[in-house]
């Protein structure tokens, strides 16, 4: 009995002293990743195109959905995705004709982070037949609920129509915080709302710090032949 007390005593000191892990589901960024899941949509999205119609009042392109660059066996791997952004043209985005989309109580409440970024998953689904036509001239059914665009992989078109969750990026203003990555603060968030991470997500990190301020960019537009 005395030797098991003694060898208790002798384990605990060294359980203590272990290094803690970063939290990666940090409670104190919760109530914000909760107002960025609930308000996001009333920002811009990237791509939207509403921009002046160029010529003869057409009407713009709808938002394309775009794959994953995203290695295999990566959190994006295998997803197609839109982004919104707090401050688009931040984030690279050209300045619309619509002008800043505003959303006053959300932007009280996210006061405190001069960028978020909202990257909404879609699951791909392969269409039984490519669209034909002018994207304008297609039918909802062909867009599916995103309403996003279908992409083309390879020889087969796919479209989002299941949703996959989000992903959320937001940076502190000011001087960055040890319980953020160089300011930022990373997020997952499921279909139903459950936030299921938050803080320094190494999932997260592993990725975006070998990015130039943490961030991939917008895609490149396809070279015109």
């Amino acid at each position: 009995m005395h030797r098991c007390l003694i060898l208790m005593i002798c384990i605990l000191p060294l359980v203590a002293q272990e290094p803690k892990k970063p939290d990666e589901n940090d409670t104190r960024w919760h109530a914000s990743v909760r107002d960025v899941a609930t308000g996001y949509k009333a920002w811009m999205r990237l791509e939207d195109e509403m921009r002046w119609a160029p010529w003869l009042c057409s009407q713009p392109m709808p938002a394309p959905a775009r794959f994953s660059r995203a290695k295999k066996d990566t959190p994006h791997a295998r997803k197609l995705y839109t982004l919104y952004a707090k401050d688009p043209v931040a984030y690279g985005a050209k300045k619309t004709g619509m002008g800043i989309t505003t959303n006053t109580p959300l932007r009280k409440k996210l006061a405190a982070f001069d960028q978020v970024l909202v990257k909404e998953a879609w699951v791909p689904e392969r269409m039984k037949q490519a669209p034909s036509g002018h994207p304008l001239s297609w039918s909802s059914k062909t867009f599916g609920k995103s309403r996003l665009r279908p992409t083309k992989r390879g020889e087969h078109w796919y479209r989002a129509d299941k949703q996959a969750g989000l992903f959320v990026m937001m940076h502190l203003t000011g001087k960055p915080t040890a319980a953020t990555d160089a300011g930022w603060v990373y997020a997952t968030v499921t279909n139903d709302g459950k936030i299921t991470g938050a803080g320094r997500m190494q999932s997260c990190m592993s990725c975006h710090t070998k990015q130039a301020d943490r961030l991939f960019g917008l895609p490149k537009p396809a070279a015109k032949k």
